[in-house]
Parts: C-alpha cells; structure tokens; sequence
C-alpha cells in the first residue's frame, strides 16, 4: 500500500465537502483501519472531543491524542517592535489594557487613558500627565526666581524674573507747591506748617482761608458770658482756692490781704466794669446779728469786680459781738462764680 503522502497514488481534493472520507486508526478496536467522513471529524472536534491545554512558553502548537496544545507565548519571544529590536516587553499602565488576540497580533487598548477625572498641580517643572483619569500640570510658576537689580524695563529670563528697582529718596522742602519725583527723589512741601491758626470768633464752623485756619473759641460759650467758677477755703491765715471752670483764659492765683478780705486774679483776664456779674454761695452761719432773733444766721459775703484782671471778695461777721466787722470764712467751702459779658 503506498503512503499517504504520495500524491500521485492519492491525489489531493481540491475542494472538501463534509460528505469526503478520511483513512483513520481505531485505537479502540486493535488499531483496525477504518474511515470516517470530514463531516463526522468536524462534529467530533465541535462536540468537545478535543481538550485545549496551553503548556510552555515557546515551540509549535501540537494535537496529540485529542489535547491541542497552544503555549503561552511571552513578551520576549517578539523580535522587534516599529524600530525597537531585541527582546521587547510591553507592559500596560495609565489605564492601558494589552490582549493577545492571535499569533502574531497585540491589542492595546486605552479606553480609560483618556477620560479625565480629576485635576491635580503637583511639583513645578517636567511635562503634564493624565494618568488614571488624573491630569497633573505641575504649577511651573513657583520655579521662577525673582531678582530686583539694575534700571530698565522688567524682564524674564529662563525662570528669572528680574523688576528693576531704584531707592527713592523723601524730602519735605518748602511749604507750597505740588510734591515732585526728580532723579529718584521725592519732595512733598510742609504744608500744614504754612497755615496761621486764629480763634477770633466764638461761633460757627471752623474755616480755612488762605493760609488762615480759623477756629471758634467755643469755650468763650459761644457770644454769652465768660465764665469762672471757683471753690475758696482758708486754714489759718492761709486761702487755698481750686478752678472748676475758666473761659477767661490764663490762670488764677488766690490771696488773703487781711481778716476776711481776699483777691482772686487772673493773668490774662479782661473784666470791663459794668459788664461783670459776681455770685457766691456761703454755707457758714454766726450767730443772730443785734436785735434779731435767737439762732444762727449766714456770714455776709461780698464779690465784686476790683480791677480788669481781679475780683475782691471780702466776709463779714453778723454776730451781736461784731457787726459789719470782717471776719475769715468759717470751716465750709465757698462757691464763687464771674460772670463778664461782653460789650
């Protein structure tokens, strides 16, 4: 019998239909030949009669008693990749995905390389990345330097931003004018140093005029009368006074001439006779005067105007013993109030 293999005592079928017969062994009947038809193969194979195991890393794929054996073909066993040759590894990252779909044939997907997800501005300098659906932009503008030497325009360089800086200079000449910028410096005028203040009326708002800055003097109470309120007391031949209140302006000083006779004066005080009113409250008593009757009475108190700049107050004592003789204040206070009004 001759082998299957020569063709010209059995030529090849050019076309295979299902109803073509094969020559086969029976391994379960002593090895006896036998034929079966491509059809009845085909539904062999399909029904599940042959079992796929993928042993090794390399070499042939082989069908060896109904086990088809396809190894599992590495990274390595690519010879070359686009201009890259040798041993060639490809790994998947950034949300790639590497499928062998066939002998010779790689899948790389990138479905989820591309969807961007969130936004993240780590580090200052290299290039922006989306991996995992993350896009990183380092902020690239904390890398940059800056410097503040020479004149000129600002300028950046590289990463060195450089702005000029020139020290300015403060003077403060004159008290007029406006303020200037010469050769880096700058001259602002005194101005409030040029105004004149005056207080030559008693109402109203404050101006300005010229170089006049006019203030009120409210203290004058405002067009009534100037006034002075203070509290007198004496120990031994000695008058102490206190001021409570002094629109005249100046200080005030506080003497004892004699027995119940005191000035009070003032240093800057202009009292026009006739336009000054004098109130006093003296709250210690004598006894009765002569011919009154039993009990105590208030000691006699005169104030009146002396000079421009003083005021006379002198105390009398109202008892049986001394009648219009002047006395000293007893142990109370003494309230003295000046009023000058003006013409």
């Amino acid at each position: 019998m001759a082998k299957i293999s020569n063709t010209s005592a059995y030529p090849n079928i050019s076309n295979l239909d299902a109803a073509d017969y094969l020559i086969l062994t029976d391994a379960e009947n002593s090895l006896l030949t036998k034929s079966c038809t491509i059809g009845t193969l085909q539904s062999f194979i399909a029904s599940g009669g042959i079992t796929l195991t993928t042993s090794g890393s390399s070499g042939s794929s082989t069908l060896i008693d109904g086990v088809l054996n396809i190894p599992e073909y590495t990274a390595g066993d690519v010879n070359s990749v686009n201009s890259q040759t040798g041993s060639v590894v490809i790994t998947a990252s950034g949300g790639l995905t590497v499928t062998e779909t066939g002998t010779s044939t790689i899948n790389i997907s990138g479905t989820g390389a591309g969807n961007f997800v969130s936004l993240s501005t780590n580090g200052n300098n290299g290039l922006a990345t989306l991996l995992s659906g993350v896009l990183n932009i380092p902020e690239y503008q904390r890398a940059i330097a800056v410097t503040t030497g020479g004149s000129g325009a600002a300028s950046l360089i590289g990463a060195n931003l450089n702005i000029p800086y020139n020290p300015v200079t403060l003077t403060t000449n004159g008290t007029t004018g406006q303020a200037t910028l010469v050769n880096q410096s700058l001259n602002i005028p005194v101005y409030q140093s040029n105004l004149t203040l005056a207080t030559s009326t008693t109402s109203g708002a404050a101006s300005i005029s010229g170089g006049t800055l006019t203030i009120p003097n409210y203290g004058n109470n405002a067009g009534g009368p100037v006034l002075a309120v203070f509290k007198l007391s004496i120990s031994g031949t000695t008058l102490s006074g206190s001021v409570f209140v002094n629109n005249f302006g100046g200080s005030w000083t506080f003497n004892r001439g004699s027995v119940g006779d005191y000035v009070a004066a003032n240093s800057s005080a202009s009292m026009t006779e006739g336009y000054v009113m004098c109130l006093v409250n003296n709250p210690n008593v004598t006894e009765s005067p002569n011919g009154a009757g039993a009990g105590s009475y208030p000691e006699h108190t005169i104030v009146e105007r002396k000079t421009s700049t003083e005021i006379k107050i002198i105390n009398y004592d109202l008892s049986t013993s001394g009648v219009g003789a002047k006395k000293d204040f007893g142990s109370s206070d003494v309230w003295v109030e000046v009023r000058s009004y003006p013409l």
